[in-house]
């Protein structure tokens, strides 16, 4: 298990890394100012001719904003045509409705649970959308 040093100005927290690297979220709130943070902290873990399995945490997630769930969509499509997945585990249910009903369920892989999520990304498929 590596761990990266902790940084305060971070907004996810990497958990494990190895076949998939394991994020949760630092901060309960993903405002329209952290869109960009949010997309280089996802695109760093990227190393050419390896494209990351990544499952983020959305426990405990209490506001996301528009700008970031494009973020997260773009990310997960451009991980997807590199060989690489983003699955989103633990989505709070308000927002895991929100997501259904605005679409982008479609588009972003979600799992009720980490275990889940690992399970998904691992084997590269197209993940089940969290019941609401």
């Amino acid at each position: 298990m590596t761990m990266r040093p902790r940084t305060p100005d971070r907004i996810t927290r990497v958990m494990r890394t190895g076949d998939v690297v394991e994020l949760s979220l630092r901060q309960p709130s993903l405002r329209p100012l952290d869109a960009e943070k949010l997309r280089g902290e996802l695109v760093s873990l990227h190393r050419p001719g390896s494209p990351p399995s990544i499952v983020l945490s959305m426990r405990g997630l209490e506001t996301l904003s528009g700008t970031c769930v494009g973020v997260l969509a773009e990310v997960t499509e451009s991980l997807a045509r590199l060989g690489g997945v983003l699955v989103l585990a633990e989505v709070p249910g308000e927002t895991a409705r929100m997501l259904k009903k605005a679409g982008f369920a479609r588009r972003l892989r979600m799992a009720r649970s980490v275990p889940q999520a690992q399970k998904i990304a691992l084997s590269g498929r197209r993940g089940v959308t969290q019941a609401a």
